[in-house]
């Protein structure tokens, strides 16, 4: 098929000769029409792609949310509890970082603790009778 373009501009015809390297402004046309062709349908997949992602970005974020407030809600159910205590303590090697926070003791460990130090059996772990 012939085709014949009256009027085109020639500081178009440079542009297409620049951008597609053909020394013929016929050429140049007919290979910029194809490269836009191929552009147009390589915006297509970027768009269904940026949906793709925009959906598995939002899907993540609901996760991160829903894991943000599960932490949450066990920080609060355990800090009921008095088991994480704050504390400030030399670490046994200078060079590693200190923890911010201890598990404290159940307050029935240390008696239990100081009386088995004194030869006693725990209260809930009596003695065998032959000793």
């Amino acid at each position: 098929m012939h085709l014949i373009v009256r009027d085109f501009p020639d500081d178009l015809v440079e542009l297409l000769k620049a951008r597609t390297g053909s020394a013929a402004a016929s050429k140049a046309v007919v290979t910029a029409c194809y490269a836009s062709i191929s552009q147009a349908d390589q915006i297509e997949r970027q768009r269904l792609r940026i949906a793709e992602l925009e959906t598995a970005l939002r899907v993540s974020r609901q996760v991160v949310e829903g894991a943000r407030s599960a932490a949450a809600l066990l920080l609060e159910h355990t800090a009921q509890g008095d088991l994480l205590t704050r504390a400030r303590y030399q670490p046994a090697h200078p060079g590693r970082a200190r923890s911010r926070f201890l598990i404290s003791k159940p307050p029935c460990f240390s008696v239990m603790h100081s009386r088995v130090r004194a030869g006693e059996a725990p209260s809930h772990h009596p003695r065998p009778k032959g000793d």
